[in-house]
């Protein structure tokens, strides 16, 4: 099965014969005559296999791991923005949550615009 993730602007649309609300993750069975186009459109994310964690790693909880208010108070501490953008991708790779996306899209928005 594949996850598949609507991040379009609606709050939900029907695609491919599937029922998908933005921000839901989707499971899609890996043999849907769909599943290729769906995972090439950019209104579509599709989850990849998270590599295996070691037993270290696994105790330590990342960033994305946390809530998002917890999240948003780590970014504020986060001056890079190609850490952002490997955050965002891990985001839309795992549970894509929109408040998430949400704040690492506006804390890059908001390095990326030069201060005056």
């Amino acid at each position: 099965m594949a996850k598949i993730t609507y991040v379009g602007e609606e709050s939900e649309i029907t695609e491919a014969g599937i029922h998908f609300v933005r921000g839901k993750a989707v499971d899609v069975p890996d043999d849907h005559p769909r599943l290729a186009k769906l995972r090439s459109n950019p209104t579509f994310s599709a989850e990849k296999p998270a590599p295996k964690a070691s037993a270290e790693e696994a105790t330590e909880p990342g960033p994305l791991d946390q809530s998002v208010e917890k999240l948003t108070a780590y970014l504020d501490g986060v001056d890079d923005v190609e850490e952002i953008d490997r955050l965002i991708e891990a985001e839309r790779g795992g549970k894509s949550r929109v408040g998430a996306l949400d704040a690492l899209e506006a804390r890059r928005s908001a390095l990326e615009t030069p201060e005056e």
